[in-house]
């Protein structure tokens, strides 16, 4: 088998581990998550402290996979792991800082703070769902 052939086969079977690991949710998976947010950190912010797979996904499985801010069940292939508060804005690299986010919440919060999130999805127009979970309502009925 030549070189490239070799390569590209070597691609395909990472590709395969990567969709079975990120489906199934797993430690390695995880493990690889974590890595990617360390590096990212350490090269945006210069932070040297580091997070691990296991302290990722034992916060993913204590919040029964739910985005912390609407309460939304997330699919370990889609969840996003956010700095509640933000990297930016002064806040810590370590896993109390870290909540489990939906996309569409990561992507409106962004390096907003939880109030200026708030405001934000209040002038969208659509608060409603937002608000109960942060205040008080149970969704385990979804």
């Amino acid at each position: 088998m030549s070189t490239s052939k070799q390569r590209q086969k070597w691609r395909e079977n990472k590709q395969k581990w990567r969709d079975n690991n990120r489906n199934s949710g797993s430690l390695q998976y995880f493990n690889e998550r974590a890595r990617y947010l360390n590096k990212r950190v350490k090269h945006h912010y210069g932070i040297d402290e580091t997070i691990t797979g296991l302290q990722l996904i034992s916060l993913y499985r204590s919040v029964n996979g739910r985005c912390y801010l609407c309460g939304d069940k997330v699919k370990p292939s889609e969840v996003h792991f956010d700095h509640k508060h933000s990297l930016k804005n002064g806040g810590a690299h370590n896993i109390s800082n870290i909540g489990i986010g939906c996309g569409k919440c990561n992507h409106i919060k962004s390096e907003r703070s939880l109030d200026e999130f708030l405001q934000v999805v209040f002038d969208q127009g659509h608060p409603q769902k937002i608000f109960e979970h942060l205040y008080g309502r149970n969704n385990d009925d979804k």
